[in-house]
Formats: C-alpha cells, sequence, structure tokens
C-alpha cells in the first residue's frame, strides 16, 4: 500500500468513529476523480485532518477543495487560529467590505 494512501487510512481511524472508514473514504475519494484536481493524496489527507471527525466538516472542505484545492492545503499547513487572531482577521475583512461597499 503506497505510503500516502496508509496515512490517509490511519488520520481516518484516528479521527473518525470505527465505524465510518468506509463512508468517509468514500467522501474524500470523491477528489481527485476529476483531471482537474491535483494533488488528490495530499488534499483528501488535508481534508480528513481540518475535519477533525466532523462528517458534516468533511463535506464542506470537499466542495472547498473541488473549488481551489489550495485553500484546502493552506488550512492544513497553518494550523487552527486563535480566537483572537480569527476576530482580528474578521475584523480587517469586515473594514474593508465596508470601505468597498460606500465606493
Amino acid at each position: 500500500m503506497p505510503v500516502a494512501r496508509q496515512q490517509l487510512l490511519d488520520a481516518v481511524e484516528r479521527d473518525f468513529a470505527a465505524g465510518d472508514a468506509s463512508a468517509v473514504l468514500a467522501i474524500v475519494d470523491e477528489y481527485g476523480a476529476e483531471p482537474n484536481e491535483p494533488e488528490p493524496e495530499r488534499v483528501r489527507l488535508a481534508i480528513v485532518r481540518l475535519a477533525a471527525g466532523d462528517r458534516e466538516m468533511l463535506q464542506k472542505l470537499l466542495y472547498a477543495a473541488r473549488y481551489d484545492y489550495r485553500d484546502v492545503l493552506a488550512w492544513a499547513d497553518a494550523g487552527p487560529l486563535s480566537a483572537e487572531d480569527g476576530e482580528r482577521l474578521q475584523a480587517a475583512a469586515r473594514k474593508l467590505l465596508a470601505r468597498w461597499g460606500t465606493s
């Protein structure tokens, strides 16, 4: 078995309930089925790790990866934001949106 697939299986086993493994794999394996979906092994692993056991989030991350796989990879590399960092970034985004709306 390729190393990347074993890493994916280990992550699924670690983060999801034992009975969910086949369903989780079926969802994440949807990524990479299309020729315009690059780096499937890396993206699948990032999706599973970011979902952290949440099947609803798993589906949202799959959609995000299909829109732009680089977002999912960046989120996985960056790690979680602190509450303060999240609020600071949201405030900056709101300020920018407000400025654009008044132009």
